[in-house]
C-alpha cells in the first residue's frame, strides 16, 4: 500500500514539474518578446517544447528530485535541481548545435532555462514548507521501527524527536539481546522484540518504515528480516557504522 502511494505521489510530482516547465516556456517567450522584440513567433518554438519536457523530466528524475524529500534539507534539493538545470541546458544546446537550429535564439534559451529553474525552485520550496508545516501539526506522518539500540540508533531517535517536520513517529525498537526486550530506550520507547518478532510486530501495529542501525558485521543477520519487510511493502533504510547516520536508499 505504501509503495503504491509513493508511486502515485511521484507521478503527481513529475506531472506537476512538467506543467511548470510548460508554463515557464510560454511565460518566457512572452516576457522575451515584450522586452527584446527580436525573437521568432511562438509557433516557431512550439516544436521544441516536447524535447524540453523530455530533457527536464529525465534529468530531474536522474538527480533524485523525485526521491523522498521528507528528511532532505532544502539546500540539498535545490542543488540537485541546479545540477539538473545545468545538464539540461548542455543537453539542449548540444541538440541545437547538432541539428543546426540557427533560428533559435541562444540568449532566449539561456533565459528560458534560468526562468524554468527559478519556477521549479519556487514550486519545490513552497511544497516543502507547506508539507513540513502540516507534519508539525501532526498530519501526514509515518510510523517507524528502529532495529538496534546502540548509541547511533539512539542518536537517530533524538533526531526524529527534534525534527517533527519530518513527520516520523517512532513505534519502538528491535534488539537481539533478550535482556533488553521489554525495557525502554531514551524517551521511553519500548524494545518490542528481536528480529524473529518483526513479522508479529508489523502485523499487530501500523508500521510504514523501518531503519536498520547496525554495525557492518551484522548485515548478514538482518538480510532475512529486510527481505520480509520489503515483501510486506515497508520502506527500508539502512545505516551501518562506517557510514554517516542518515537515510539510505538501499531498499524502497
Amino acid at each position: 500500500m505504501l509503495k503504491e502511494h509513493t508511486r502515485m505521489i511521484r507521478k503527481l510530482a513529475i506531472v506537476t514539474d512538467l506543467l511548470v516547465v510548460t508554463a515557464a516556456f510560454f511565460m518566457g517567450h512572452a516576457l522575451w518578446s515584450a522586452v527584446r522584440h527580436n525573437i521568432y513567433p511562438l509557433n516557431a518554438y512550439l516544436a521544441l517544447l516536447p524535447l524540453l519536457l523530455l530533457i527536464w523530466g529525465v534529468l530531474l528524475y536522474h538527480f533524485g528530485i523525485y526521491d523522498s524529500i521528507r528528511v532532505e534539507q532544502i539546500p540539498a534539493i535545490l542543488f540537485a535541481l541546479f545540477k539538473s538545470a545545468v545538464f539540461a541546458f548542455i543537453t539542449f544546446s548540444t541538440f541545437m548545435y547538432l541539428f543546426k537550429m540557427s533560428y533559435v535564439s541562444r540568449a532566449f534559451i539561456l533565459f528560458l532555462f534560468i526562468l524554468t529553474t527559478l519556477c521549479i525552485s519556487l514550486e519545490k520550496g513552497t511544497l516543502i514548507v507547506l508539507l513540513r508545516f502540516i507534519r508539525k501539526k501532526g498530519f501526514n506522518y509515518r510510523r517507524m521501527l528502529i532495529v538496534g539500540t546502540n548509541k547511533r540508533a539512539q542518536d537517530f531517535m533524538k533526531l526524529v524527536i527534534l525534527h517533527d517536520e519530518w513527520g516520523l513517529k517512532l513505534v519502538g525498537f528491535i534488539d537481539e539481546e533478550k535482556g533488553k526486550i521489554g525495557t525502554t530506550v531514551g524517551a521511553g520507547y519500548a524494545v518490542l522484540g528481536g528480529l524473529a518478532d518483526i513479522p508479529d510486530i508489523i502485523h499487530n501495529n501500523v508500521i510504514d518504515e523501518i531503519i536498520f542501525v547496525i554495525p557492518h558485521s551484522g548485515l548478514d543477520k538482518v538480510q532475512e528480516s529486510m527481505h520480509f519487510c520489503e515483501a510486506e511493502g515497508l520502506k527500508i533504510h539502512l545505516a551501518v557504522d562506517y557510514a554517516e547516520l542518515k537515510f539510505s536508499k538501499a531498499k524502497q
